[in-house]
């Protein structure tokens, strides 16, 4: 019998199997290697820092009817990601809605907005209430202060002696399953022409707000509802965990003297 030498073509057949099948495992697992740690880089990468609103603007500083009402937001982030930055605003009085909308970016770190009514120029008396949010992808929204600006004139501390103590939520900390309810006793010597319960929901990348009139229960008191907007807007009702909610109580009397309450907020847990 023949025996195989080195330079047979049968060992050179059996040794380039060998071969490739050694580079094609050393393929696969250095390819699992570098998917592993490209997870921990991921997994491990700090979050970016949340923007930073400095400052808030509105103008003209006291407007009217018939003017365009502009704010703009001074807005910095140490991340070069997108930055979203959103208003939220409810109104009462003379025109009471709410809504919200995404501000635009016009250089310099300032992003600015066109506030209007449902479309419309808010109305002569009304007061406007606005947050500024900002917020980088799924991460942590910032909040501003609240803000107000009254559209012409508006009567406040008048001789009636209007005034709304006693606002309350129930429950204190309410989940995504609970529905929230606001009560507040409004004094006045003069007959109250009516009281409006104004309020912002603000979560990642959503929100909304609403209002409207507070039910007269006895005495002094009235009663309202927050009502909660899942994900999918309005016909969706139900709050979402996480969710930021601030609300405030707004009062007129026949006097044309208003009121309106500090601003509250709570968390959905």
């Amino acid at each position: 019998m023949k025996e195989l030498g080195e330079d047979s073509p049968h060992l050179e057949s059996k040794y380039s199997r060998k071969t490739w099948i050694v580079i094609g495992t050393v393929t696969v697992v250095l390819a699992i290697l570098c998917i592993a740690v490209m997870i921990i880089l991921v997994e491990t990468r700090p979050a970016p820092s949340p923007p930073q609103i400095l400052d808030v603007y509105v103008s003209p500083e006291h407007p009217t009817s018939s003017d365009e009402i502009i704010v703009t937001a001074h807005v910095v982030s140490e991340s070069s990601s997108y930055v979203s930055v959103r208003i939220r605003y409810c109104s009462y009085f003379d025109g009471s809605g709410s809504g919200g909308r995404g501000m635009l970016s016009v250089g310099n770190d300032l992003y600015a907005a066109r506030l209007t009514e449902h479309g419309r120029i808010f109305r002569d008396g009304t007061e406007v209430w606005f947050v500024v949010t900002a917020s980088i992808g799924y991460g942590e929204t910032v909040i501003s202060e609240s803000f107000t600006f009254q559209v012409g004139d508006v009567l406040r501390n008048g001789s009636s002696g209007l005034n709304i103590l006693q606002v309350a939520h129930n429950p204190e900390e309410p989940t995504s399953e609970d529905s929230v309810f606001v009560t507040a006793s409004v004094y006045s010597n003069a007959e109250i022409s009516h009281v409006t319960l104004g309020y912002m929901q603000i979560r990642s990348l959503g929100g909304g707000g609403g209002g409207g009139s507070m039910r007269y229960q006895s005495g002094d008191n009235y009663s309202g509802d927050i009502r909660g907007h899942g994900p999918g807007g309005l016909m969706e009702v139900g709050f979402v965990e996480g969710t930021v909610i601030l609300y405030r109580v707004a009062a007129k009397d026949e006097t044309g003297n208003t009121a309106v309450s500090n601003v509250y907020t709570f968390t959905i847990s």
